[in-house]
């Protein structure tokens, strides 16, 4: 065999070897759990109220969580999940080049995620009758301060919404009141 087929066979077989390493690596990317997943996984380090147990860098499955919204603790992964404030399908109705920088962003900012239980259905932003106020109060200051801090625009009706559950949430806290003592 002369060396330009040689040379080309181990080009091929390199570049045979290098796909399959990459494959391997996007595979055990993306069949990690959610908390194994950045940022989820320094979230959860971040909010445990005691160590958690750390597995290959993980976190493992057991800590101290407690409900973003509710307050309820939560022992072990398998009871909660980790939820984004503002959501691909809330942006995706906003100004598609605006939406697609921030994307990124919003992506990297545990600021913008929140714990609640696996038994409550995830919080659509602007149709969650199944809050109570107590709970819309901290959902929704949140979701506003990001909304501020990307400069993301609401819709008219949904302008209106958020100003009145924060005027709400405004004049508990006038009287005393804490967000949770509705």
């Amino acid at each position: 065999m002369s060396n330009s087929n040689l040379s080309k066979l181990l080009k091929i077989m390199l570049y045979l070897l290098a796909t399959f390493m990459l494959g391997c690596v996007m595979a055990r990317i993306m069949l990690q759990p959610t908390s194994c997943r950045f940022p989820e996984n320094y979230y959860l380090k971040s909010t445990s109220l005691s160590s958690v147990n750390i597995v290959d860098g993980c976190v493992g499955t057991r800590g101290y969580w407690k409900d973003t919204l509710t307050g309820e603790p939560y022992y072990t992964l398998t009871e909660l999940r980790v939820n984004r404030y503002i959501t691909d399908d809330w942006l995706s109705t906003r100004d598609l080049p605006v939406a697609r920088s921030i994307t990124s962003k919003l992506d990297d900012d545990d600021g913008n995620l929140y714990t609640l239980s696996k038994l409550v259905k995830p919080i659509a932003p602007f149709n969650s009758p199944q809050l109570p106020i107590s709970a819309k109060c901290i959902y929704y200051t949140r979701f506003n301060e990001l909304v501020i801090k990307y400069s993301l625009q609401y819709k008219l009706d949904e302008q209106e919404y958020i100003d009145s559950i924060l005027e709400l949430c405004k004049a508990a806290k006038l009287r005393g009141g804490y967000p949770l003592e509705f």
